[in-house]
């Protein structure tokens, strides 16, 4: 018996993946462009990508920032002990409101939460640090080299 695929597995053809492909390199890419590239009509192209964004797959755009232009040269990855487990849960749910911080992730091992954030000084680190404590163990390090890598098909 072979294994059932669910629905969002199964509207990756080989269209769509062409079509994450030139939205993930270029979100601003115009129906048109796109569809001179895979071969459809704007309309199917249109249809594709709401399809796309309905299952979740395509969950947003966003703009690439370089954040020490904007005045935030000190990226640091913050690997988060915390003191019990609704240490960790309060945590989480106060990270997204907490604007230095540009990504996390709730991870199994000695670790609990990864972090990645950005701050104009080290002392607006030291701070943010300060109120990390309350939760548990930060460990800091900080980001001497930051090569773009993104996720692609």
């Amino acid at each position: 018996m072979g294994r059932k695929k669910n629905s969002s597995t199964s509207i990756i053809d080989d269209i769509n993946k062409k079509i994450i492909k030139i939205l993930h390199k270029d979100a601003k890419a115009s129906l048109k462009e796109i569809g001179a590239e895979v071969g459809l009509s704007c309309s199917s192209v249109g249809e594709r990508i709401k399809k796309l964004e309905q299952l979740g797959i395509i969950r947003g755009y966003s703009a690439l920032i370089d954040e020490e232009m904007l005045g935030f040269p000190i990226i640091a990855i913050i690997a988060m002990q915390c003191h019990s487990p609704q240490k960790e849960k309060d945590l989480l749910q106060k990270l997204p409101s907490e604007s230095a911080v540009r990504q996390f992730w709730n991870v199994t091992g000695d670790i609990d939460i990864y972090m990645e954030a950005a701050f104009p000084s080290m002392k607006e680190l030291n701070e943010f640090l300060h109120k990390l404590y309350d939760f548990g163990k930060p460990s800091t390090s900080i980001a001497i080299n930051k090569p773009c890598k993104t996720f692609s098909l």
